[in-house]
């Protein structure tokens, strides 16, 4: 039974920061920015989903989000690539599948046609990635928690609730002022030196709680495993002759089917080709379509001609077969 290949892990982080300060009378001590920025990374790391919306940088490429996460390993949302386009994409059991549209932005045109309308499994695209680095309980607390100097606190406003602002010179982390200290948005300008380090961030975090829909689809398509692909023929044996006649010529070649036994959208079919022996030109050619076949499995198909051409250029010939599978074209 094929696995799915574990993409890099989407879990919610274990501890993000930041803690309302004591509001007392007098009687309780003010925690210190750091103390509250430790108190919401709990309170956030506690999260069963939330919802994530905005920019996050990875490596010098920005990715616009708007996704609902759920913990340990779940997601399902969209994002948007630097060139402007946008792919809807879910994230299940820690890998991450895409449909439609989104097979064409995310990977290529010809990848979209051969998923026709099935999820297509993605290997380790650097926007889950960018995702992990934010949502990720280890990555969060390694990139806006642990070894913050200089941090002060000050009021702030996030979508119109009061919130308190916990930053220092590069990154801000905004916790609700009131009830609970939930982390209400996310802030960092630093830009990355290296392709694997984060950049800038500026998201809003939101509706924890929420139902956040995902599941490992039944049917998908794995690029790197060939039975889940439609299937694609190669030749596996040389041309043979059957009854060549002054009137007619029937030729024959086994293919072989290197993917899965599902009929691509477009017919694949095998071309022979009559040329002569003296220049290589070729005069005549007949084509067979080729049926569909199992994974691993071949199948012999043959063709015949029988006009003119045939008739006047039979003295010295020779035959050559390549197989068009136009599905991947």
């Amino acid at each position: 039974m094929r696995g799915v290949s574990r993409a890099r892990r989407l879990v919610v982080p274990v501890a993000l920061s930041a803690v309302v300060a004591a509001c007392g009378s007098g009687t309780a001590p003010t925690k210190s920015p750091s103390d509250q920025l430790k108190a919401a990374a709990a309170a956030f790391g506690a999260a069963s989903s939330f919802h994530l919306k905005g920019s996050i940088d990875h490596g010098g490429t920005p990715y616009t989000f708007d996704v609902g996460v759920r913990r340990p390993d779940s997601a399902n949302g969209s994002v948007t690539l630097s060139n402007g386009q946008t792919a809807q994409f879910m994230v299940a059991g820690g890998a991450a599948f895409t449909h439609g549209p989104g097979v064409a932005v995310l990977l290529d045109a010809v990848s979209k046609r051969v998923a026709g309308d099935r999820w297509v499994l993605l290997h380790n695209p650097g926007w889950q990635t960018a995702l992990v680095k934010v949502a990720g309980s280890d990555n969060f607390v390694a990139n806006f928690v642990s070894n913050q100097p200089g941090l002060v606190a000050s009021s702030a406003t996030v979508a119109g609730q009061k919130a308190l602002k916990i930053s220092n010179s590069v990154e801000s982390i905004f916790v609700a002022a009131t009830g609970p200290p939930v982390v209400l948005r996310i802030e960092r300008t630093k830009k990355a030196n290296a392709g694997t380090e984060l950049g800038p961030v500026a998201v809003d975090i939101a509706a924890y709680g929420e139902s956040v829909t995902a599941q490992t689809p039944a049917d998908y398509v794995d690029f790197n495993y060939r039975p889940s692909l439609p299937a694609f023929y190669v030749v596996s044996s040389a041309v043979k002759f059957g009854s060549c006649r002054y009137d007619s010529c029937t030729v024959n070649a086994t293919v072989y089917n290197q993917n899965g036994r599902i009929a691509p959208s477009l017919s694949a079919s095998a071309t022979f080709h009559f040329v002569r022996s003296d220049n290589q030109q070729e005069f005549d050619h007949c084509i067979a379509p080729i049926p569909l076949v199992g994974s691993g499995e071949s199948e012999t198909v043959s063709c015949s001609v029988s006009d003119s051409a045939w008739m006047n250029n039979q003295e010295t010939f020779q035959v050559r077969v390549d197989v068009n599978n136009p599905e991947w074209s």
